[in-house]
């Protein structure tokens, strides 16, 4: 494989999730720890959350702590079953668009957006409590170079807990009080 022909985004399945490889099977080099560098932000009316409502939409913030200029990344939300979960809606068409591998919807940079550092999109929970959401993220920081050698590939986990069992558990305190 040859880097150049990924600039328009990630093929696929390359997330680091169960069942998916990494950008190493085009880049070049190990895969490295993202915690720290990748980041991913769930904004509900701008205020970051740390856990989804069923049938909510999010506006998801994806950054690499890096001043570099060409950038990638590819990520997708699975629920414990390593299922899809929830939808996906681009934002940004310029530099952001979706990709379907293993049948699961991914979200992945364009050439325009390899530039960047920061992409976001919206993603709408599911409408059930699905338990903890993990979005998996790969990022490919590149050096330019037009070829798969020396890039940094770095995979991350970013879990987010879902509020309906807290309100189910309230709701089940309330209701033996109230009786």
């Amino acid at each position: 494989f040859h880097s150049a022909l990924y600039q328009a985004g990630s093929p696929g399945g390359k997330t680091g999730a169960p069942g998916d490889g990494t950008c190493t099977q085009c880049h070049s080099g190990t895969v490295q720890i993202g915690s720290g560098f990748n980041n991913v932000t769930l904004l509900h009316a701008g205020s970051p959350v740390t856990e989804y409502e069923a049938s909510t939409t999010y506006q998801v913030q994806v950054t690499m702590a890096t001043n570099n200029p060409k950038n990638g990344f590819e990520i997708v939300a699975l629920n414990p079953n390593n299922t899809l979960a929830g939808t996906i809606a681009i934002t940004d068409a310029t530099n952001t668009k979706t990709i379907v591998s293993g049948g699961k919807t991914r979200v992945t940079h364009k050439l325009a957006g390899t530039g960047l550092s920061s992409w976001t999109f919206n993603w709408t929970s599911p409408a059930t409590n699905v338990g903890t959401v993990t979005f998996y993220l790969a990022t490919n920081q590149t050096n330019s170079s037009s070829s798969g050698e020396g890039d940094a590939i770095r995979t991350s986990q970013h879990p987010f807990g879902s509020q309906a069992s807290v309100e189910e558990i309230t709701n089940k305190v309330e209701t033996s009080i109230g009786y």
